[in-house]
């Protein structure tokens, strides 16, 4: 008496555990992929949120502009709130103070400015757009104060404007037609309504 067994033959059982073998190899294959990329995903979320998208990344999804033009290089952003501001003053004597949970305008006399608003003159203005331009297209004689800024924490700084419109914070050198906006509007904050 010989008995044939066939691997994968006509044995209806054999088949299934094959196939059943195969589904759970394929099933954790997958599996494993998915846990790879949710760990990826979350891993580069972090890194994004930390410092931005890094060079090689930027590279590796192909993000990079290949010869960006002298134009886009050129232009940017200036942020001129490194930390919470605690008056802002112009040339013209006028001074933007907080004091508690206040804002107060000094020119002359002392107004109780809308809190909200200056928030928002804040918001709107606390990084302005840039266009940089080299330092050497401005004379250090024609610099004068056009915004004087005083830090919660930290030194004071003075933002400087050119005859010719040129601005320079710090080491950064630009022009910036929504800075000019925030130095006109400085004036016009509006004052406190007094409910009665």
């Amino acid at each position: 008496m010989t008995t044939n067994h066939v691997v994968g033959g006509s044995n209806p059982s054999g088949r299934a555990i094959f196939k059943r073998s195969a589904l759970k190899t394929s099933l954790i294959v997958k599996l494993n992929f998915l846990i790879l990329g949710l760990a990826l995903a979350v891993y580069f979320i972090s890194d994004l949120k930390k410092q931005g998208l890094s060079s090689t990344a930027i590279t590796v999804m192909g993000l990079e502009e290949k010869s960006p033009s002298r134009s886009a290089r050129l232009r940017g952003a200036v942020d001129w709130c490194e930390t919470r501001v605690k008056q802002v003053s112009l040339p013209s004597g006028l001074r933007v103070v907080q004091e508690g949970m206040k804002w107060l305008a000094y020119n002359g006399e002392a107004q109780e400015l809308n809190f909200v608003e200056v928030e928002k003159w804040f918001g709107r203005f606390c990084k302005v757009e840039a266009e940089f331009v080299t330092p050497d297209t401005i004379e250090a004689a024609t610099l004068m104060p056009a915004l004087g800024v005083q830090y919660i924490k930290g030194a004071d700084k003075t933002l400087e404007k050119s005859v010719d419109g040129i601005f320079v914070w710090g080491k950064q050198v630009f022009r910036s037609q929504q800075m000019e906006e925030a130095i006109a509007t400085l004036e016009g904050l509006p004052v406190k309504k007094v409910s009665q």
